[in-house]
Protein backbone atom coordinates (compact mmCIF):
# COMPACT_ATOMS: atom_id res chain seq x y z
CA UNK A 1 0.00 0.00 0.00
CA UNK A 2 1.31 3.40 -0.71
CA UNK A 3 2.11 6.21 1.09
CA UNK A 4 -1.09 8.30 -0.17
CA UNK A 5 -3.42 5.70 0.83
CA UNK A 6 -6.99 6.90 1.44
CA UNK A 7 -8.66 6.54 4.59
CA UNK A 8 -11.26 5.21 2.28
CA UNK A 9 -9.09 2.51 0.98
CA UNK A 10 -7.80 1.46 4.07
CA UNK A 11 -10.98 0.89 5.60
CA UNK A 12 -12.26 -2.08 7.20
CA UNK A 13 -15.77 -3.50 7.80
CA UNK A 14 -16.44 -4.45 11.67
CA UNK A 15 -16.68 -7.91 10.64
CA UNK A 16 -12.72 -7.83 9.15
CA UNK A 17 -11.59 -5.88 12.62
CA UNK A 18 -12.93 -8.64 14.46
CA UNK A 19 -11.55 -11.62 12.31
CA UNK A 20 -8.19 -9.21 12.06
CA UNK A 21 -8.27 -9.07 15.83
CA UNK A 22 -9.25 -12.64 16.62
CA UNK A 23 -5.91 -13.84 14.04
CA UNK A 24 -4.16 -11.25 15.90
CA UNK A 25 -4.74 -12.76 19.29
CA UNK A 26 -3.53 -15.94 18.39
CA UNK A 27 -0.62 -14.79 16.66
CA UNK A 28 0.21 -12.85 20.48
CA UNK A 29 0.13 -15.71 22.78
CA UNK A 30 1.83 -13.46 25.60
CA UNK A 31 1.61 -14.81 29.42
CA UNK A 32 0.66 -12.19 31.90
CA UNK A 33 3.83 -11.03 33.18
CA UNK A 34 3.08 -9.86 36.77
CA UNK A 35 1.86 -6.64 38.05
CA UNK A 36 4.85 -4.50 37.76
CA UNK A 37 5.53 -5.05 33.94
CA UNK A 38 4.11 -2.82 31.53
CA UNK A 39 0.87 -3.82 29.91
CA UNK A 40 2.00 -4.70 26.70
CA UNK A 41 3.17 -7.68 27.32
CA UNK A 42 -0.21 -9.98 27.52
CA UNK A 43 -3.13 -9.96 25.34
CA UNK A 44 -6.16 -11.33 26.87
CA UNK A 45 -9.78 -11.83 25.58
CA UNK A 46 -11.84 -8.47 25.16
CA UNK A 47 -14.58 -7.15 23.11
CA UNK A 48 -14.58 -4.59 20.80
CA UNK A 49 -16.30 -1.05 21.07
CA UNK A 50 -17.25 1.90 18.38
CA UNK A 51 -18.64 4.81 18.28
CA UNK A 52 -21.80 5.72 18.87
CA UNK A 53 -23.14 7.31 15.33
CA UNK A 54 -20.62 7.31 12.56
CA UNK A 55 -20.80 10.75 12.07
CA UNK A 56 -20.81 13.51 14.79
CA UNK A 57 -20.28 17.50 14.08
CA UNK A 58 -18.14 19.11 17.05
CA UNK A 59 -19.93 21.82 18.82
CA UNK A 60 -23.34 20.78 17.15
CA UNK A 61 -24.57 19.46 19.69
CA UNK A 62 -27.23 20.76 22.03
CA UNK A 63 -25.70 21.97 25.47
CA UNK A 64 -27.20 20.76 28.96
CA UNK A 65 -28.01 22.59 32.01
CA UNK A 66 -25.18 21.25 33.95
CA UNK A 67 -22.63 22.04 31.20
CA UNK A 68 -21.48 25.37 32.68
CA UNK A 69 -20.75 23.47 36.00
CA UNK A 70 -19.42 19.99 34.45
CA UNK A 71 -18.82 20.22 31.38
CA UNK A 72 -20.30 18.19 28.74
CA UNK A 73 -19.14 14.99 26.79
CA UNK A 74 -19.77 14.98 22.94
CA UNK A 75 -21.07 11.95 21.48
CA UNK A 76 -18.64 8.99 20.28
CA UNK A 77 -17.66 8.71 16.96
CA UNK A 78 -15.62 6.21 15.40
CA UNK A 79 -11.71 5.80 14.90
CA UNK A 80 -10.03 4.34 12.52
CA UNK A 81 -7.22 2.63 14.87
CA UNK A 82 -6.27 2.43 18.38
CA UNK A 83 -5.20 5.78 19.21
CA UNK A 84 -2.09 4.76 21.52
CA UNK A 85 -0.36 7.87 20.68
CA UNK A 86 -1.61 11.28 19.90
CA UNK A 87 0.09 14.56 19.15
CA UNK A 88 -1.62 18.26 17.60
CA UNK A 89 -0.39 19.46 14.84
CA UNK A 90 0.71 23.32 14.37
CA UNK A 91 -1.49 23.32 11.41
CA UNK A 92 -4.34 22.35 13.76
CA UNK A 93 -4.61 18.47 12.88
CA UNK A 94 -3.56 15.77 15.39
CA UNK A 95 -1.96 12.37 13.97
CA UNK A 96 -2.66 9.43 15.96
CA UNK A 97 -0.82 5.87 15.41
CA UNK A 98 -0.22 2.86 17.91
CA UNK A 99 -1.66 -0.64 16.48
CA UNK A 100 -2.93 -2.12 13.57
CA UNK A 101 -6.92 -2.57 13.15
CA UNK A 102 -6.36 -5.89 14.90
CA UNK A 103 -4.72 -4.49 18.16
CA UNK A 104 -1.59 -6.46 17.52
CA UNK A 105 1.71 -4.23 18.86
CA UNK A 106 2.18 -3.44 15.03
CA UNK A 107 2.38 0.46 14.91
CA UNK A 108 2.98 0.97 11.07
CA UNK A 109 -0.05 3.08 9.92
CA UNK A 110 -0.93 6.76 11.01
CA UNK A 111 -4.02 8.43 10.74
CA UNK A 112 -4.15 12.01 10.39
CA UNK A 113 -7.18 14.14 11.53
CA UNK A 114 -9.01 17.36 10.48
CA UNK A 115 -10.69 18.31 14.04
CA UNK A 116 -13.24 21.06 12.32
CA UNK A 117 -14.88 17.72 9.94
CA UNK A 118 -16.09 16.03 13.05
CA UNK A 119 -16.14 12.81 13.56
CA UNK A 120 -17.04 11.44 9.99
CA UNK A 121 -14.65 9.35 7.65
CA UNK A 122 -13.98 12.38 5.36
CA UNK A 123 -12.13 13.88 8.27
CA UNK A 124 -9.68 10.93 8.53
CA UNK A 125 -6.58 10.23 6.17
CA UNK A 126 -4.98 6.53 7.57
CA UNK A 127 -1.65 6.12 6.11
CA UNK A 128 0.91 3.17 5.87
CA UNK A 129 4.12 3.85 7.75
CA UNK A 130 7.25 3.37 4.34
CA UNK A 131 10.04 3.33 6.83
CA UNK A 132 9.87 -0.45 8.01
CA UNK A 133 9.55 1.18 11.42
CA UNK A 134 7.10 -0.19 14.15
CA UNK A 135 6.44 2.94 16.16
CA UNK A 136 4.14 1.06 19.02
CA UNK A 137 5.36 3.08 22.42
CA UNK A 138 7.89 5.01 20.85
CA UNK A 139 8.31 8.85 21.33
CA UNK A 140 7.43 11.59 19.89
CA UNK A 141 7.83 15.32 20.13
CA UNK A 142 7.68 18.55 17.59
CA UNK A 143 10.52 20.40 15.87
CA UNK A 144 11.16 23.71 15.51
CA UNK A 145 10.17 23.39 11.66
CA UNK A 146 6.24 21.59 12.81
CA UNK A 147 7.51 18.03 12.31
CA UNK A 148 7.00 15.67 14.41
CA UNK A 149 9.95 13.60 15.67
CA UNK A 150 8.84 9.96 16.90
CA UNK A 151 12.10 7.69 18.67
CA UNK A 152 12.52 4.24 19.22
CA UNK A 153 9.52 1.74 19.01
CA UNK A 154 9.50 -1.74 18.69
CA UNK A 155 11.54 -4.85 16.91
CA UNK A 156 8.18 -6.42 15.93
CA UNK A 157 7.37 -8.15 13.02
CA UNK A 158 11.30 -8.14 12.46
CA UNK A 159 12.15 -9.09 15.82
CA UNK A 160 10.99 -10.21 19.28
CA UNK A 161 8.36 -8.42 21.61
CA UNK A 162 9.67 -6.14 23.82
CA UNK A 163 12.69 -4.99 22.60
CA UNK A 164 13.73 -1.59 21.18
CA UNK A 165 15.11 -0.09 18.17
CA UNK A 166 17.15 2.76 16.89
CA UNK A 167 15.20 4.13 14.29
CA UNK A 168 13.91 7.92 14.62
CA UNK A 169 11.20 9.29 12.24
CA UNK A 170 10.00 12.47 11.12
CA UNK A 171 6.32 12.81 10.35
CA UNK A 172 5.97 16.05 8.23
CA UNK A 173 2.68 17.51 8.05
CA UNK A 174 2.58 19.55 5.42
CA UNK A 175 2.30 16.17 3.04
CA UNK A 176 1.53 13.60 6.11
CA UNK A 177 4.69 11.93 5.02
CA UNK A 178 7.34 9.55 7.21
CA UNK A 179 10.59 9.67 6.80
CA UNK A 180 13.86 8.68 8.42
CA UNK A 181 16.49 10.46 10.48
CA UNK A 182 19.39 9.57 12.16
CA UNK A 183 19.35 6.97 13.85
CA UNK A 184 19.48 6.53 17.25
CA UNK A 185 22.97 5.19 19.37
CA UNK A 186 21.04 3.08 21.62
CA UNK A 187 17.45 1.40 20.96
CA UNK A 188 14.73 2.32 22.67
CA UNK A 189 11.12 1.42 23.85
CA UNK A 190 8.99 3.33 25.95
CA UNK A 191 11.75 6.53 25.76
CA UNK A 192 10.58 10.27 26.88
CA UNK A 193 11.76 13.12 24.36
CA UNK A 194 12.06 16.70 25.69
CA UNK A 195 12.62 20.08 24.06
CA UNK A 196 15.76 22.02 25.39
CA UNK A 197 16.36 26.01 25.76
CA UNK A 198 18.26 25.58 22.99
CA UNK A 199 16.45 23.34 20.77
CA UNK A 200 17.88 20.76 21.32
CA UNK A 201 15.82 17.07 22.10
CA UNK A 202 17.04 15.40 24.98
CA UNK A 203 15.90 11.25 24.44
CA UNK A 204 16.34 9.23 27.50
CA UNK A 205 14.83 6.27 29.13
CA UNK A 206 13.53 3.18 27.27
CA UNK A 207 15.24 -0.13 26.75
CA UNK A 208 16.97 -2.37 24.75
CA UNK A 209 15.11 -5.65 25.98
CA UNK A 210 12.78 -7.07 28.27
CA UNK A 211 15.95 -7.90 30.89
CA UNK A 212 18.49 -4.31 29.97
CA UNK A 213 17.26 -0.92 30.43
CA UNK A 214 18.56 2.38 28.29
CA UNK A 215 20.75 3.83 30.55
CA UNK A 216 22.73 6.20 28.24
CA UNK A 217 21.07 9.77 27.34
CA UNK A 218 20.97 11.52 24.11
CA UNK A 219 20.74 14.85 22.49
CA UNK A 220 19.16 14.78 19.12
CA UNK A 221 20.25 18.10 17.02
CA UNK A 222 17.80 19.58 14.66
CA UNK A 223 20.80 21.24 12.58
CA UNK A 224 22.06 18.14 11.40
CA UNK A 225 19.31 15.50 12.18
CA UNK A 226 22.14 13.21 14.63
CA UNK A 227 22.14 11.89 17.70
CA UNK A 228 25.08 12.37 20.30
CA UNK A 229 25.73 10.22 23.27
CA UNK A 230 25.84 11.45 26.83
CA UNK A 231 28.48 9.29 28.27
CA UNK A 232 28.81 11.50 32.00
CA UNK A 233 24.86 11.06 32.68
CA UNK A 234 24.88 6.63 31.51
CA UNK A 235 23.09 6.22 34.88
CA UNK A 236 22.36 2.08 35.33
CA UNK A 237 21.14 2.89 39.07
CA UNK A 238 18.72 5.72 37.85
CA UNK A 239 16.90 3.69 34.79
CA UNK A 240 16.71 0.75 36.53
CA UNK A 241 13.38 -1.38 37.41
CA UNK A 242 11.04 1.55 36.04
CA UNK A 243 13.50 4.12 35.72
CA UNK A 244 13.19 3.59 32.30
CA UNK A 245 9.70 3.68 31.37
CA UNK A 246 8.65 7.08 29.79
CA UNK A 247 10.37 9.27 32.86
CA UNK A 248 8.45 12.35 33.21
CA UNK A 249 10.66 15.29 32.11
CA UNK A 250 10.49 18.82 32.64
CA UNK A 251 12.63 22.29 31.49
CA UNK A 252 13.75 24.16 34.89
CA UNK A 253 15.15 27.53 35.24
CA UNK A 254 18.39 26.24 35.24
CA UNK A 255 17.58 24.68 31.78
CA UNK A 256 17.79 21.79 33.40
CA UNK A 257 15.61 18.55 32.97
CA UNK A 258 14.26 17.71 35.92
CA UNK A 259 11.89 14.11 36.10
CA UNK A 260 10.24 11.51 38.21
CA UNK A 261 10.09 8.16 37.23
CA UNK A 262 8.28 4.76 37.89
CA UNK A 263 8.41 2.90 41.14
CA UNK A 264 10.52 5.87 43.14
CA UNK A 265 9.87 9.10 45.40
CA UNK A 266 12.76 10.84 44.21
CA UNK A 267 13.20 13.99 41.87
CA UNK A 268 16.28 13.96 39.31
CA UNK A 269 17.99 17.01 37.68
CA UNK A 270 19.61 15.74 33.98
CA UNK A 271 22.29 18.17 33.31
CA UNK A 272 22.80 17.76 29.37
CA UNK A 273 25.87 19.96 28.73
CA UNK A 274 27.92 18.91 31.86
CA UNK A 275 31.66 18.60 31.12
CA UNK A 276 32.58 15.62 33.41
CA UNK A 277 35.94 12.96 33.42
CA UNK A 278 33.09 10.76 31.99
CA UNK A 279 32.34 12.83 29.30
CA UNK A 280 29.26 14.91 28.63
CA UNK A 281 26.18 15.64 30.68
CA UNK A 282 25.12 14.57 34.28
CA UNK A 283 22.23 13.08 37.04
CA UNK A 284 21.75 14.29 40.44
CA UNK A 285 19.38 12.85 43.00
CA UNK A 286 18.01 15.87 44.45
CA UNK A 287 15.04 15.18 46.67
CA UNK A 288 12.69 12.52 48.22
CA UNK A 289 8.89 13.40 48.10
CA UNK A 290 6.87 12.49 51.39
CA UNK A 291 5.72 8.92 51.49
CA UNK A 292 4.96 6.29 48.61
CA UNK A 293 6.11 5.77 45.07
CA UNK A 294 5.32 7.80 41.99
CA UNK A 295 3.96 4.70 39.97
CA UNK A 296 4.35 4.16 36.18
CA UNK A 297 0.71 4.05 35.51
CA UNK A 298 -0.25 7.71 36.53
CA UNK A 299 0.07 10.98 35.09
CA UNK A 300 2.14 13.96 35.52
CA UNK A 301 1.75 17.54 34.34
CA UNK A 302 3.70 20.95 34.43
CA UNK A 303 0.76 23.23 35.50
CA UNK A 304 2.87 25.92 36.19
CA UNK A 305 6.07 27.74 35.68
CA UNK A 306 8.32 25.47 37.85
CA UNK A 307 5.13 23.79 38.81
CA UNK A 308 4.78 19.91 38.47
CA UNK A 309 1.72 17.70 39.34
CA UNK A 310 2.51 14.25 40.24
CA UNK A 311 0.55 11.01 41.69
CA UNK A 312 1.00 8.65 44.16
CA UNK A 313 -1.13 5.16 45.38
CA UNK A 314 -4.02 6.17 47.48
CA UNK A 315 -4.99 9.33 45.85
CA UNK A 316 -2.34 11.42 46.60
CA UNK A 317 -1.06 14.47 44.78
CA UNK A 318 1.69 16.55 45.02
CA UNK A 319 3.28 19.61 43.64
CA UNK A 320 6.96 19.70 42.80
CA UNK A 321 8.66 22.84 42.30
CA UNK A 322 11.62 21.93 39.83
CA UNK A 323 13.96 25.34 40.36
CA UNK A 324 14.00 24.89 44.56
CA UNK A 325 13.70 21.01 44.65
CA UNK A 326 10.92 21.04 47.29
CA UNK A 327 7.66 19.53 47.29
CA UNK A 328 4.43 20.11 48.72
CA UNK A 329 1.09 17.75 49.87
CA UNK A 330 -1.84 18.82 48.03
CA UNK A 331 -5.45 17.50 47.92
CA UNK A 332 -6.18 13.89 47.10
CA UNK A 333 -7.80 13.32 43.85
CA UNK A 334 -11.38 11.78 44.32
CA UNK A 335 -10.70 8.43 42.69
CA UNK A 336 -7.88 6.25 42.13
CA UNK A 337 -6.90 6.94 38.65
CA UNK A 338 -4.84 4.31 37.05
CA UNK A 339 -3.66 4.52 33.52
CA UNK A 340 -6.06 7.91 33.41
CA UNK A 341 -4.73 10.68 31.30
CA UNK A 342 -4.11 14.47 32.74
CA UNK A 343 -4.63 17.25 29.86
CA UNK A 344 -4.00 21.04 30.47
CA UNK A 345 -7.53 22.95 30.16
CA UNK A 346 -7.33 26.86 28.45
CA UNK A 347 -7.81 28.34 31.87
CA UNK A 348 -4.60 26.80 33.79
CA UNK A 349 -6.80 23.61 35.45
CA UNK A 350 -5.92 20.03 34.99
CA UNK A 351 -8.18 17.51 33.84
CA UNK A 352 -7.82 14.32 34.38
CA UNK A 353 -10.00 12.15 32.62
CA UNK A 354 -10.16 7.70 32.56
CA UNK A 355 -8.26 5.58 34.19
CA UNK A 356 -9.26 2.52 36.66
CA UNK A 357 -9.42 1.98 40.67
CA UNK A 358 -7.75 -1.51 39.61
CA UNK A 359 -5.62 -1.63 36.64
CA UNK A 360 -6.98 -2.63 33.35
CA UNK A 361 -10.39 -3.93 35.47
CA UNK A 362 -13.52 -2.65 33.70
CA UNK A 363 -15.82 -2.86 36.34
CA UNK A 364 -13.66 0.12 38.21
CA UNK A 365 -13.28 1.89 35.60
CA UNK A 366 -14.28 5.77 35.73
CA UNK A 367 -16.53 7.51 33.75
CA UNK A 368 -16.60 10.87 34.81
CA UNK A 369 -13.48 12.80 34.83
CA UNK A 370 -11.92 15.14 37.67
CA UNK A 371 -10.55 18.71 37.34
CA UNK A 372 -8.00 20.15 39.31
CA UNK A 373 -8.12 24.10 40.63
CA UNK A 374 -4.72 25.12 41.38
CA UNK A 375 -6.34 28.49 42.37
CA UNK A 376 -8.05 26.93 45.20
CA UNK A 377 -6.49 23.52 45.49
CA UNK A 378 -10.23 21.58 44.90
CA UNK A 379 -11.17 19.33 42.63
CA UNK A 380 -14.69 18.85 40.95
CA UNK A 381 -16.39 16.03 39.19
CA UNK A 382 -17.39 16.40 35.38
CA UNK A 383 -20.72 14.90 34.03
CA UNK A 384 -20.27 11.04 32.76
CA UNK A 385 -18.43 9.85 29.51
CA UNK A 386 -19.58 7.02 27.35
CA UNK A 387 -16.56 4.98 27.17
CA UNK A 388 -14.30 3.78 29.39
CA UNK A 389 -10.53 4.67 28.43
CA UNK A 390 -8.11 2.28 30.45
CA UNK A 391 -4.59 1.73 29.31
CA UNK A 392 -3.19 3.03 25.85
CA UNK A 393 -6.07 5.83 26.12
CA UNK A 394 -4.95 9.27 24.76
CA UNK A 395 -6.11 12.88 25.55
CA UNK A 396 -4.80 16.60 24.22
CA UNK A 397 -6.19 20.09 23.86
CA UNK A 398 -7.69 20.99 21.23
CA UNK A 399 -7.67 24.93 19.96
CA UNK A 400 -10.99 24.82 19.71
CA UNK A 401 -10.72 25.07 24.07
CA UNK A 402 -12.46 21.47 23.38
CA UNK A 403 -10.18 17.81 24.79
CA UNK A 404 -9.78 15.21 22.29
CA UNK A 405 -9.76 12.00 23.97
CA UNK A 406 -9.45 8.60 22.37
CA UNK A 407 -8.31 4.97 22.13
CA UNK A 408 -7.52 2.68 24.87
CA UNK A 409 -7.69 -1.16 24.04
CA UNK A 410 -5.46 -3.03 23.48
CA UNK A 411 -4.78 -5.17 25.54
CA UNK A 412 -7.78 -5.36 26.45
CA UNK A 413 -10.14 -5.44 28.36
CA UNK A 414 -12.44 -3.31 25.80
CA UNK A 415 -11.07 -2.56 22.71
CA UNK A 416 -11.78 1.27 22.18
CA UNK A 417 -11.80 1.85 18.42
CA UNK A 418 -13.52 5.66 18.77
CA UNK A 419 -13.16 8.89 20.29
CA UNK A 420 -14.96 11.08 22.43
CA UNK A 421 -15.01 15.23 23.08
CA UNK A 422 -14.59 16.86 26.63
CA UNK A 423 -16.10 20.41 26.50
CA UNK A 424 -15.03 21.99 29.53
CA UNK A 425 -17.48 24.05 31.65
CA UNK A 426 -15.87 27.81 30.31
CA UNK A 427 -17.81 26.96 27.07
CA UNK A 428 -20.54 27.07 28.32
CA UNK A 429 -22.81 30.22 29.96
CA UNK A 430 -24.67 29.95 33.27
CA UNK A 431 -28.03 29.38 31.49
CA UNK A 432 -26.80 25.95 29.78
CA UNK A 433 -25.86 27.73 26.51
CA UNK A 434 -23.17 27.44 24.63
CA UNK A 435 -21.23 30.90 25.66
CA UNK A 436 -20.38 33.80 23.00
CA UNK A 437 -16.97 33.72 23.01
CA UNK A 438 -13.67 36.47 22.36
CA UNK A 439 -12.61 36.55 19.01
CA UNK A 440 -8.27 36.73 17.86
CA UNK A 441 -8.33 38.88 14.73
CA UNK A 442 -4.65 38.53 14.62
CA UNK A 443 -1.85 37.89 16.29
CA UNK A 444 2.37 37.83 15.80
CA UNK A 445 2.85 33.88 14.50
CA UNK A 446 6.43 33.94 14.28
CA UNK A 447 8.20 34.91 17.28
CA UNK A 448 11.38 35.65 18.81
CA UNK A 449 12.24 35.73 22.68
CA UNK A 450 13.66 38.89 22.10
CA UNK A 451 10.21 40.16 21.04
CA UNK A 452 7.21 41.20 21.80
CA UNK A 453 3.75 39.49 20.79
CA UNK A 454 0.92 41.51 19.32
CA UNK A 455 -2.78 40.18 19.82
CA UNK A 456 -6.03 41.75 18.64
CA UNK A 457 -9.33 40.51 19.11
CA UNK A 458 -13.19 41.26 19.14
CA UNK A 459 -15.79 40.75 21.93
CA UNK A 460 -18.02 42.51 24.18
CA UNK A 461 -15.88 41.88 27.50
CA UNK A 462 -13.15 42.79 28.49
CA UNK A 463 -10.18 40.34 28.47
CA UNK A 464 -8.86 39.24 31.88
CA UNK A 465 -5.94 36.95 30.88
CA UNK A 466 -3.74 35.47 28.13
CA UNK A 467 -2.41 32.14 28.40
CA UNK A 468 -0.20 29.87 26.52
CA UNK A 469 -0.42 26.19 26.00
CA UNK A 470 2.19 24.23 24.70
CA UNK A 471 1.06 21.61 21.61
CA UNK A 472 0.53 18.80 23.33
CA UNK A 473 2.05 15.02 22.47
CA UNK A 474 0.80 12.44 24.68
CA UNK A 475 0.72 8.55 25.34
CA UNK A 476 0.81 6.12 27.96
CA UNK A 477 -0.57 8.79 30.44
CA UNK A 478 2.37 10.58 29.60
CA UNK A 479 2.08 14.09 27.73
CA UNK A 480 5.60 15.04 26.73
CA UNK A 481 4.71 18.36 24.93
CA UNK A 482 2.28 20.10 26.62
CA UNK A 483 3.30 22.85 29.10
CA UNK A 484 0.65 25.44 30.63
CA UNK A 485 2.32 29.29 31.19
CA UNK A 486 -0.06 32.56 32.13
CA UNK A 487 1.24 35.70 30.82
CA UNK A 488 1.34 39.46 31.34
CA UNK A 489 -0.06 41.65 28.99
CA UNK A 490 -0.83 45.33 28.39
CA UNK A 491 -3.65 46.75 26.89
CA UNK A 492 -3.52 49.21 23.94
CA UNK A 493 -6.02 50.94 21.62
CA UNK A 494 -8.49 49.43 19.23
CA UNK A 495 -8.46 46.16 21.36
CA UNK A 496 -4.81 45.10 20.87
CA UNK A 497 -2.98 43.70 23.57
CA UNK A 498 0.79 43.26 23.95
CA UNK A 499 2.51 40.45 25.36
CA UNK A 500 6.30 42.09 27.05
CA UNK A 501 9.03 39.75 25.70
CA UNK A 502 10.67 40.21 29.03
CA UNK A 503 8.79 37.06 30.71
CA UNK A 504 9.26 35.15 27.92
CA UNK A 505 12.40 32.56 28.56
CA UNK A 506 13.86 29.38 26.39
CA UNK A 507 13.49 27.98 30.02
CA UNK A 508 10.79 28.78 31.05
CA UNK A 509 8.55 28.14 27.60
CA UNK A 510 10.91 25.69 25.93
CA UNK A 511 10.89 26.32 21.81
CA UNK A 512 7.79 25.35 20.13
CA UNK A 513 4.26 25.88 18.99
CA UNK A 514 1.81 27.16 21.73
CA UNK A 515 -1.89 27.58 21.58
CA UNK A 516 -2.60 31.44 22.63
CA UNK A 517 -6.18 32.15 24.52
CA UNK A 518 -7.68 35.34 25.47
CA UNK A 519 -9.75 34.93 28.25
CA UNK A 520 -12.71 37.25 28.76
CA UNK A 521 -14.43 38.48 32.06
CA UNK A 522 -16.60 35.45 32.47
CA UNK A 523 -13.50 33.29 32.13
CA UNK A 524 -14.59 32.19 28.79
CA UNK A 525 -11.56 32.14 26.06
CA UNK A 526 -11.20 32.20 22.84
CA UNK A 527 -10.59 29.63 20.11
CA UNK A 528 -6.81 29.83 20.09
CA UNK A 529 -4.66 30.99 17.60
CA UNK A 530 -0.91 28.49 17.77
CA UNK A 531 2.15 31.33 17.52
CA UNK A 532 5.90 29.64 16.70
CA UNK A 533 7.77 30.80 19.67
CA UNK A 534 11.74 30.30 18.73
Amino acid sequence: MNQKTSHSQRRLSKKGIVKSLLLGMLYLNYAHAGNELEDDSYFPAARMSFGSQANVRLFDEAANTTAHQKGMWSTSGNWPLYAIHMALLPNGNVITYGTDESGRGLGLAYDVWTPSQGFTDASHNTLDITTDTNVFCSAQQLLGNGSLLISGGDQRPNGINGAGIKSANVFNPNDNSMSLTGEMNQQRWYPTLTTMPNGDILVHGGRIDKETPTTLPELYSQTSGTWSQLHGADSPDVYSVKGWYYPRSFVNNKGNVVFIKGNDNGVYELDAYKTTANGQGGINHKINTGTGDFKFFYPTVSYASGKVLAFKEGKKVYSININNFSSKRLANIQSERIWSDATLLANGEVLVSGGSSVRQDLDSAHFTAEVYNPENDKWRTTEASQKARLYHSSAVLLPSGAVLVAGGGPPGPIYQLNAEMYYPDYLFDVNGNWATRPTITSITTNVSYDKNISVKYSGNKKIERITMVKLGSTTHSWNMGQIFREVNFKERQNNRLVIGSGQLTPQKMTPGYYMVFVIDADGVPSEAKIIKLS
